[in-house]
Formats: structure tokens, sequence, C-alpha cells
């Protein structure tokens, strides 16, 4: 993991060094008052000053856009989990009332399972014959 990390700073150092020794040439061809590479960053870094001061106020405007967003996404975050939550819930409260209508079956006997009205044709039968193979820990049939 440290050498992903020093590689991307000696890329960076790189960079900005290269990105200096332009500017300094340029700059000493408009004009001969910058002597070294200290000079210009100096330069450089007054120049960031002043930006950073003119830009406060657009920067405050995005701090609050960024709050509001991370505070949208925790909602979402919240809302999905109490949603699968009551899902569950939902889920073992049919379970229950399925229990509570249908006997229990035992492996090997033969069950008539209903196929709803949507997912049959006309000439389609309205029952299917199953056979238990197997039941699960949590009750269900196979």
């Amino acid at each position: 993991m440290d050498e992903p990390t020093s590689s991307r700073q000696a890329d960076q150092k790189q960079w900005r060094e290269k990105f200096l020794t332009e500017v300094l040439q340029s700059e000493n061809k408009k004009s001969s008052h910058y002597n070294d590479e200290e000079d210009l960053k100096k330069v450089i870094e007054e120049d960031c000053n002043v930006n950073l001061t003119e830009d406060s106020d657009d920067n405050v405007e995005e701090v609050s856009n960024q709050d509001e967003v991370c505070s949208s996404e925790n909602e979402i975050q919240k809302a999905r989990k109490t949603a699968a939550e009551n899902l569950v819930k939902q889920a073992k409260k049919m379970k229950a009332t399925s229990d509570k209508s249908h006997p229990p079956a035992n492996i090997g006997d033969n069950v008539t399972i209903p196929i709803p009205d949507v997912d049959k044709g006309k000439g389609d039968l309205r029952n299917i014959i199953g056979v238990i193979l197997q039941t699960n820990d949590e009750g269900f049939y196979k």
C-alpha cells in the first residue's frame, strides 16, 4: 500500500518541478527579476492566497451544498435500511400466515400448487401437482 502512495507522491513532485521550471523559464523570458525557483514559489503562493480570498464565498456555498448532499445520502441510506427491515418483517408475517392456513407436509407427500390467474392462459390448468423432496431450516419446502 505504501508503494502506490509513494509513486503517486513522486509523480506529483516531478510534475510540480516540471511545472515550476516551465513557468520560471517563461517568466525569465518576460522579466528578469525572478532569480530562482524560491522566488517563483513565493509568487505562486501569493497568487494562490489571493485566489483563495476571492473565492471564499463560492467555497462556502460549495461546502454547504456538500453538507446537503451528505445529509441527503444519509437519509437515503436510512430509508433503504428501514425498507429492507420492513420487507423481512413482512416476509415473516406472510410465512406465519401461510403456516397457519396450510397443514404441515412430510417429505414424499403430493401437494397441489395453485397458479395465479395472471400467470396462466385460458387453456392452462388451475393447479400443478408437486412432490415435497426436502425441507430447510426455515420451514420452506422443495
